[in-house]
């Protein structure tokens, strides 16, 4: 069965220099080198559409700022609800004293993160 094809979506991490593809997910470091670079920010993706293998650095400039997903780095995101999902102790105790429920559009994933979201349709203010 073929994958369906993602819309191109704000990511923290860039399109695979083999096929020009953002379908991409982060991979698992595999030596102690790569294990070590993980600790600097360095991740290492591969494509789903032609399985190349490459690193990168997805804390850039503007980037660092916003709130991204923990599985597969899109930063397009919205709020999730008790209501449907039950988080652990610790992610309600994050809540409480301020961190902010995210939910990953692309992969479906909650989790909690400090940063903001990231709003595509935000302008500067005039001044």
């Amino acid at each position: 069965m073929a994958r369906a094809q993602l819309p191109a979506v704000k990511r923290a991490i860039r399109s695979c220099p083999g096929c020009g593809s953002v379908d991409v997910r982060l991979s698992r470091p595999r030596t102690l080198k790569e294990k070590l670079a993980a600790w600097a920010g360095f991740q290492y993706v591969r494509c789903r559409a032609c399985d190349h293998r490459f690193p990168d650095h997805p804390w850039r400039t503007p980037d660092v700022f916003y709130a991204r997903c923990p599985l597969c780095a899109s930063m397009v995101l919205r709020d999730w609800s008790e209501k449907y999902y039950l988080p652990p102790f610790y992610k309600r105790a994050l809540t409480y004293i301020g961190w902010k429920q995210q939910r990953c559009e692309i992969c479906r994933v909650n989790f909690v993160s400090l940063r903001p979201r990231w709003n595509p349709k935000k302008r500067p203010s005039a001044r």
